[in-house]
């Protein structure tokens, strides 16, 4: 086998809640990519993910699943999505999405609000 038919592969890792104090020892074990970012459990703040880890993990989720993306307004999910994109995705090494799975129940307009946003953002 020769170097160009090797193929580089990411590992995503999955997590829930506050894992900020895990993160040195999971990208030490080679993960890549850290799914989902739940923003609002204990020390998991956007800005300081990306400040501390922003060079070495991809950001995987983000989008508020509980409250913002099944209950909140189409306005509230397109500002909690810029959110995500203006801090997780500052610079890139960022995949925008709810940061867990969507809730069932959540309306169709708001998924389709943290979509649209996603697809035409610019800042």
């Amino acid at each position: 086998m020769t170097l160009s038919t090797v193929t580089e592969k990411k590992v995503l890792y999955h997590t829930d809640g506050a894992v900020f104090p895990l993160i040195p020892g999971l990208i030490e074990c080679g993960v890549d990519i850290l799914n989902p970012i739940q923003h609002v459990c204990s020390g998991m703040d956007r800005v300081n993910l990306k400040l501390q880890y922003g060079n070495d993990l991809i950001f995987h989720g983000g989008v508020e699943n509980q409250r913002t993306l099944p209950m909140g307004t189409v306005s509230e999910v397109i500002e909690e999505t810029k959110k995500c994109l203006d801090t997780l995705g500052k610079d890139g090494g960022y995949i925008c999405c709810s940061c867990h799975n969507v809730q069932a129940g959540t309306p169709v307009e708001n998924i389709l609000a943290m979509v649209d946003t996603v697809k035409s953002y610019t800042k």
